[in-house]
């Protein structure tokens, strides 16, 4: 989301922009502008950061509200009113209905939509599309988490071309549409969710696409052969696709691939040519068949940090 919304310098010398964004938080931490707990004190307010669970203070919370002023607001009551120069907007479903067609006629420019405690509508309420209306093209981050309601995303989405960072897991989605491959600043796409079945084919067009999750889709069998195009793409994350039988043979031409989760899948061997994934760095599973080799023999250069060999 840091990266979305341009909040990051660009790094010095062989930092990733990963890093800088690590870099920062450990910042922020150091100054208590975010706190440290204990797993067993979850509260379901904090914010998990390599996997450990932070929380802002009240009244550091108090302050950040303050000083953030208009621009950024949490819409928690039936009658908030949100202001002209809103651009970052959260909306706490718990406490709000989030239903007003109206309301989302108004928010034209906004740049960031998060919806929290979406889990408490039930996925039988209807149609819910009013909360991903066209005119909101403004868009750099969209999270709909937990949103089961959401069973189909419009075509219309095609038209956030802004869009960076799109957050759709738990929801019962079983496609994405194809026009979401005219989104070609997206970013990152989370989208693990348990009733996903296919993936777009024109998924090379997604040409800034970085980071890639798609765990816990259960129903996705195979992966297009177009995302073996990404050639930004960093991060694959399978985990828990357990009928996904098979890699696109060309994913070698991942060539900056850093990370690629296949724990808990269907896979009975990986695709030739892993040897030329120069950059990457953590494998979860390294499948082969004895006949063929993956041609890791090849790839003496990668940069592997973490290696879990099965």
């Amino acid at each position: 989301m840091w990266m979305a919304g341009d909040f990051l310098q660009l790094p010095k010398g062989n930092m990733t922009l990963e890093e800088v964004g690590y870099a920062y938080f450990d910042d922020l931490t150091s100054r208590s502008f975010f706190q440290p707990i204990p797993n067993n004190e979850y509260r379901g307010l904090e914010y998990k950061h390599r996997g450990e669970l932070f929380v802002m203070h009240a009244l550091i919370h108090e302050l950040a509200t303050h000083v953030a002023g208009d621009f950024y607001f949490r819409l928690e009551k039936d009658g908030n009113k949100i202001d002209k120069k809103t651009r970052h907007l959260s909306c706490n479903y718990q406490n709000h209905a989030c239903s007003d067609l109206e309301l989302f006629k108004k928010i034209k420019s906004l740049r960031t939509f998060l919806g929290l405690k979406f889990c408490y509508i039930s996925r039988f309420v209807g149609n819910v599309s009013h909360i991903l209306p066209s005119n909101m093209k403004c868009l750099r981050m969209l999270s709909l988490q937990g949103l089961r309601a959401l069973r189909v995303v419009p075509e219309s989405i095609g038209e956030f071309i802004h869009l960076r960072y799109l957050d759709l897991p738990n929801t019962s989605i079983e496609s994405l549409p194809g026009s979401m491959c005219k989104m070609y600043n997206l970013q990152t796409l989370l989208c693990f969710c348990q009733y996903l079945e296919v993936l777009p084919n024109d998924m090379q067009d997604l040409v800034n696409l970085r980071h890639l999750d798609l765990s816990s889709s259960n129903r996705i069998v195979s992966l297009p052969n177009s995302l073996c195009k990404l050639y930004n793409l960093q991060t694959l994350k399978l985990k828990d696709c357990r009928r996904l039988q098979m890699l696109p043979s060309d994913t070698q031409d991942l060539v900056n691939l850093r990370h690629l989760d296949v724990r808990n899948t269907s896979l009975k061997e990986m695709p030739r040519g892993l040897g030329k994934l120069k950059n990457l760095q953590f494998l979860s599973e390294l499948l082969l068949e004895k006949s063929k080799g993956s041609g890791l023999e090849n790839g003496r250069n990668a940069k592997f940090k973490e290696l879990d060999c099965n």
